[in-house]
């Protein structure tokens, strides 16, 4: 058994499937079902698939890992300028007397 980080679950090596246990017995349960033939596996073949999980799941991040660079946006800082203007009951004392919406104008 692995264990996946994003979904905190274990994930079985030989199959994939994520294991909603956390307990040995839960593991050994869903290996003595689902591949009761690794139980004998050699110290070798033990470590062979060891290792071939490990650069599958290398293999996977790194296809991640290019395709959230690949779609990431360049951060770049966006301003907006926005003027705001008083409603006053005297025109001629408007904040925004060149604009005859003063409410509305906005400028980014």
């Amino acid at each position: 058994m692995d264990y996946d980080p994003v979904n905190q679950l274990l994930v079985c090596m030989m199959c994939g499937e994520q294991q909603y246990s956390y307990s040995p017995e839960g593991a050994r349960a869903h290996i003595e079902e689902a591949h009761p033939e690794t139980l004998s596996l050699g110290q070798q073949q033990r470590q062979r698939l060891e290792e071939a999980w490990d650069q599958q799941v290398a293999q996977r991040e790194q296809f991640f890992t290019s395709q959230l660079q690949k779609h990431a946006m360049p951060h770049t800082e966006k301003t907006a300028e926005v003027e705001v203007c008083l409603e006053i009951d005297d025109p001629s004392e408007s904040t925004c007397k060149d604009s005859p919406k003063a409410k509305k104008r906005k400028t980014f």
